[in-house]
């Protein structure tokens, strides 16, 4: 599914699009130290300000490049693995278990 990046508001899969990246490695970016704040949740999505999301795209864009490439291109150019470079865990919400 294709998200139009002209929205004025930014959920994951924006991000996701934006990076050019799955939408799991999107989740651990928006948790990312320097990401924009968020402007709070919708229903079970964050959303964030696409303006900001796209100011901190141009100015991460050299230092997530490795984040895009395969693996052991990374590690054989001596690049840092896409997980040393995520400073704060994603942690998934606990699953709702129905009161019935």
């Amino acid at each position: 599914m294709t998200v139009d990046l002209a929205d004025p508001i930014y959920t994951v899969r924006h991000v996701a699009e934006l990076c050019h990246c799955s939408i799991r490695l999107a989740r651990q970016l928006v948790h990312r130290e320097g990401f924009p704040p968020n402007l709070g949740l919708n229903g079970r999505q964050y959303l964030f300000d696409a303006a900001a999301v796209q100011l901190w795209w141009r100015a991460q864009r050299g230092e997530l490049r490795p984040l895009r490439q395969s693996v052991s291109r990374v590690k054989s150019a001596g690049l840092p693995a896409a997980t040393d470079l995520v400073t704060k865990p994603y942690l998934p919400r606990p699953r709702r278990t129905s009161a019935a």
